[in-house]
Parts: structure tokens; sequence; C-alpha cells
């Protein structure tokens, strides 16, 4: 009778309660299933190196001396201007993401592209350097008035429109219009 009371409950939509040695134990396949996939896909791709390292050598073999001294001058020259674009994603301090940015088919080619990435971080710090220092003016000007300088802004838009101007408190709203804000109609 009272396995049939459980039956019952279970029928209205109850969930069973689970022990947590079963939760222990469900979390533990679940790291042992991610831990297989991990390893089969690891092996598979060692398997594929392997196999493309195995191609390339029998493409070698087919080709004639002069193939194979031209194939080999190429592959040692992709691996050097590789080596020169990593140098220089280092020495911009580029992350592996942002380092595949520098790219080139000869040094003049990563060079320029290594320039223009340069080029581009500079300008950007330069923008957030000319906000930080209008920021720390405008902190200045507060605490020489005798403000105390508010955390964060509220209001970032130079144009908002006039239902959320009427949204912000007095104070939000002088604020607003004083910093050059404009309402839209």
């Amino acid at each position: 009778m009272a396995e049939e009371n459980k039956e019952v409950e279970l029928e209205k939509g109850q969930t069973p309660e689970v022990p947590e040695s079963k939760e222990l134990s469900i979390e533990e396949a679940k790291e042992q299933i991610r831990l297989e996939t991990e390893k089969k896909y690891k092996e598979l791709l060692s398997s594929r190196d392997k196999a493309n390292t195995d191609l390339k050598k029998e493409l070698l073999a087919t080709k004639s001396a002069e193939e194979q001294a031209k194939f080999k001058a190429d592959e040692e020259r992709k691996e050097w201007l590789a080596d020169i674009a990593k140098t220089k994603a280092e020495a911009l301090q580029l992350d592996e993401k942002h380092s595949a940015l520098i790219r080139g088919s000869s040094k003049d080619e990563i060079n320029q592209s290594a320039e223009l990435v340069k080029s581009l971080i500079d300008s950007v710090n330069k923008e957030k350097d000319k906000t930080i220092k209008a920021l720390e003016d405008r902190i200045k000007i507060l605490e020489a008035n005798g403000e105390t300088p508010k955390k964060g802004n509220k209001v970032d838009s130079k144009l908002i429109p006039y239902a959320d101007y009427l949204k912000l408190t007095a104070e939000e709203q002088r604020d607003y219009i004083l910093s050059g804000g404009q309402i839209q109609q």
C-alpha cells in the first residue's frame, strides 16, 4: 500500500528526492564522460596530425629532387614568416586571438600589418587617454567647487528622448543640461 502511495504522488507531478550520493555520482559521471570525450578528440587530432605528416612525406617522396628542394624552401619560408609575425605580435603584446591580425606573404606585408595594428592600438589608447583626462578634469572642477563627484554616469548620451529626461531626478536633469545634453522632442 505504501508503494502505491508513492506511485500516486509521483503521478501527481511531484519529483522524487535524489539523495546527495546520487547527485555526486551524476556529477562524477558527467566528468567521466567529459574526460572520455576530451581523450577521444585528442586522439583523433593526434591521428590526423600524424596522417598529415605522413601525407607530406609521401608527397615529398614522389617529387623530383628539384621539386623537393622547392617544397622544403617554401615550408621553411612559411615557418620563417610565421615566426616574424609571432615576434611582431609579442612586441605589440597581443593575445593569441588578436595576433592573427598580423599576417602576410612577405616580410614587408607583415611589417605593414604590424604597423597598422600598432596605429590602431595607439589611436584607441589616445582616445581613451583623452576621455580619462576629461573625466579627471571634471572631477577636479567639481572638487574645487566643493561638490562630491558622483560615482558612475547615469546619462551617457548627448541626445535623449523627452520621456527619458522626465524620468531623471531634478539634479540629474540639471547635470545633463549643464554637460551639453539635449532633449529630443
